[in-house]
């Protein structure tokens, strides 16, 4: 099932909404499985949060206990990621063994690279600090909020 929630407060919202449910009709209702990662509806849905909610209330705290056992299923899904992830990382580590200095290896229905690259990036502290100027010009400011959750048991 493909959804949002939206608090209505005031017309810009409403108007919002309604934009946004005729695309979730058109989009989202004839999916299979709109929640699989990646998938188009959920990508939309987190822009279009982001983009009503871009400006935070410092002086609010919203009251998560309705929503608890969504908290407890995120949290038992990102320890499981975890888990996953490093296992993931121990098998990377015996194939790069396996592979040595070689740039390919290849197993039936794999192949593997493992290539160097060069880039070059700009040391940002250092051109701050030596040329502030240069530094200012080029530099722009970007605003996003920053979402976490830390489990606190």
């Amino acid at each position: 099932m493909c959804y949002f929630l939206l608090k209505i407060s005031s017309p810009p919202e409403f108007e919002f909404l309604i934009f946004h449910t005729r695309t979730y009709e058109r989009e989202c209702t004839q999916k299979e499985s709109p929640t699989k990662v990646g998938d188009s509806c959920l990508v939309e849905h987190t822009q279009q949060i982001n983009q009503l909610y871009s400006a935070d209330d410092r002086n609010k705290t919203a009251d998560l206990n309705p929503i608890r056992d969504l908290l407890d299923k995120r949290q038992e899904l990102s320890d499981q990621i975890e888990q996953m992830e490093q296992e993931k990382t121990a098998i990377e580590q015996q194939v790069k063994l396996q592979m040595q200095d070689a740039a390919y290896g290849t197993a039936p229905g794999y192949k593997v690279s493992w290539v160097s690259s060069e880039s070059k990036r700009v040391d940002s502290q250092r051109l701050q600090k030596e040329q502030p100027d240069i530094f200012n010009q080029y530099s722009k400011n970007v605003s996003s909020r920053r979402f976490t959750i830390v489990h606190a048991a």
